[in-house]
C-alpha cells in the first residue's frame, strides 16, 4: 500500500532531506485522516513536524511553557535530533499501519458483497 512504499522512501530519504520527509509526513497524514486511521495520522503529523526540526509541543515539560500563551513554545531540533526521532516514529508507524491494514482487510472481507 502507499504507506509501505513511502516508508521505504522515508528510510532511503534519511540522507538528511528533512523538508522532503516533512512533506511526505504531511501527505500521509492527510491520507490517513481520510481513511480514519487516527494513530497513523498522528504519527505522520509528528514526522511532518520533525521534518521541520520542531519538537511536538505536547512533549515539552510544563515548566517551559509560556504562561502568556495557551500553547507551549515549539522547540527547535538539530538535524540529527530530528532524524533520530523520525527513525523512532517510523518504527512505531509501521506497527500502527500493520494493525490498521489487518483491521481494514477484515472489515472489507466481512462487509463486501460477493460479485454476481
Amino acid at each position: 500500500m502507499i504507506l509501505l512504499l513511502t516508508s521505504a522512501h522515508l528510510a532511503h530519504s534519511a540522507a538528511k532531506d528533512l523538508p522532503k520527509l516533512s512533506a511526505l509526513g504531511h501527505f500521509l497524514k492527510g491520507s490517513s485522516a481520510a481513511l480514519g486511521v487516527t494513530h497513523v495520522q498522528a504519527s505522520c503529523e509528528k514526522i511532518q513536524h520533525l521534518g521541520q526540526q520542531r519538537e511536538e509541543p505536547a512533549k515539552q515539560e510544563p515548566a517551559k511553557r509560556d504562561p502568556a500563551r495557551d500553547e507551549p513554545p515549539v522547540r527547535e531540533l538539530s538535524p540529527q535530533q530530528a532524524l533520530d526521532q523520525i527513525s523512532m516514529t517510523l518504527r512505531r508507524v509501521k506497527g500502527e499501519y500493520a494493525l490498521a491494514e489487518r483491521w481494514l482487510k477484515s472489515w472489507f472481507e466481512a462487509n463486501s458483497r460477493p460479485e454476481l
